[in-house]
């Protein structure tokens, strides 16, 4: 991301294992990009809506509840749900 865009959500918690992330009920799906990340990742839902759900390139999306590993350098996305939505994500 440039230096003067707004993510799409707020870090509450970060630590050298794991980041609080939240992403606003108010969020537009416009926003939720598709990336990969340098590193893989570990996802645990703290809280949210069951109709969020979690695509990787060149695949259906699923159920967010369903997603326990993003492997490195894998496009993938949130397809916005109801309600906000709170993810516990480490880094593996």
């Amino acid at each position: 991301m440039g230096q003067n865009e707004i993510r799409p959500y707020t870090d509450l918690e970060v630590t050298k294992k794991y980041t609080i992330r939240e992403f606003s009920a108010d969020v537009e799906q416009k926003d939720l990009l598709w990336h990969m990340d340098k590193e893989s990742r570990k996802i645990e839902i703290i809280e949210g809506n069951d109709d969020w759900l979690f695509q990787f390139d060149e695949a259906l999306p699923i159920p967010l509840t369903q997603v326990a590993s993003v492997p490195q350098n894998t496009f993938h996305r949130l397809i916005k749900g109801t309600g906000k939505l709170v993810l516990k994500i480490y880094k593996l």
